[in-house]
C-alpha cells in the first residue's frame, strides 16, 4: 500500500510498478512488465532440477522500456564419452523471436565442483534462439594443462540478458 505520510518526490514500489508522488497523486514512474515463466523442453543429455535448483524456466521482463530474458532453475547434465551432448545446446528447440538477443550474449553461471576443476562455465545465448554451454572439457585426467571440467549441473538462477 502507499505510504500514509507523503511528500513530493517520494517513491514506493507497489509490487508491480515504481510509483512517485507528484504532490497530489501517485504517478507510475517505472512500469515493470513480466510474462509468466515458461519451462522449455530440454535436449537429450539435459534434465530439469539440477542440484534441486528447480526446473529450468525463462520469462520476458520489461524494465524502463528495455527488454530482458530472465532465467531460473538448475540444469542437470549427462555426458557422452566425456563430451557435452547436442554440442552444449540444452534446448530441444530454438526460442521464439521475442526471447532472442540481437547479438550474442555470454554469461557466466555457477556449476558443481563435483567432477570439475571449475566453479563456473559460460553460456552463450545466440541470435538464432539456441544456447551453448562453453567450458566443459573431455580430458580423461585432471592436470593443469588439461583440466577435467564436467559439472553434473549448472545453475541458471539470476541469469538475465538483454534482448533490446
Amino acid at each position: 500500500t502507499a505510504p500514509s505520510s507523503t511528500y513530493t518526490g517520494q517513491y514506493y514500489d507497489n509490487g508491480t510498478d515504481l510509483r512517485r508522488y507528484n504532490g497530489s497523486a501517485w504517478d507510475t514512474y517505472q512500469k515493470v512488465v513480466t510474462t509468466g515463466w515458461t519451462q522449455p523442453t530440454l535436449a537429450t543429455g539435459y534434465a530439469h532440477d539440477g542440484n534441486s535448483n528447480g526446473n529450468v524456466q525463462y520469462r520476458l521482463v520489461t524494465i524502463a522500456g528495455a527488454h530482458f530474458v530472465e532465467r531460473r532453475g538448475g540444469l542437470g547434465i549427462t555426458y557422452s564419452s566425456n563430451a557435452l551432448q547436442n554440442s552444449g545446446n540444452f534446448l530441444n528447440a530454438a526460442l521464439a523471436a521475442a526471447y532472442r538477443p540481437p547479438s550474442l550474449r555470454s554469461v557466466t553461471v555457477a556449476c558443481s565442483a563435483s567432477s570439475s576443476s571449475s566453479l563456473s562455465v559460460k553460456i552463450d545465448f545466440k541470435t538464432d534462439g539456441t544456447t551453448q554451454i562453453v567450458g566443459p572439457t573431455t580430458a580423461a585426467s585432471d592436470t593443469y594443462a588439461t583440466p577435467v571440467i564436467r559439472p553434473p549441473w549448472i545453475s541458471l538462477n539470476n541469469v538475465r540478458y538483454s534482448v533490446s
